[in-house]
């Protein structure tokens, strides 16, 4: 999971929203791709997550 925050585009649909998802993370914790394991669960379950990644990011 930190590798592939790590790798998004910082203004991109996918980190917009990660940080509308987890309002309680900071934006530091979010581009430094710390997540536990529940908030990673819940990420892979999310259709929206899904959709809102581009085919580079759903591939990785």
């Amino acid at each position: 999971m930190k590798q592939f925050t790590r790798a998004l585009d910082k203004d991109g649909r996918c980190f917009n929203y990660l940080c509308r998802a987890f309002p309680r993370l900071t934006s530091e914790k979010v581009k430094a791709g710390i997540f536990d394991g529940p908030q990673i669960r819940k990420l892979i379950k999310d259709t929206e997550f899904q959709n809102s990644m581009n085919t580079l990011e759903c591939t990785a």
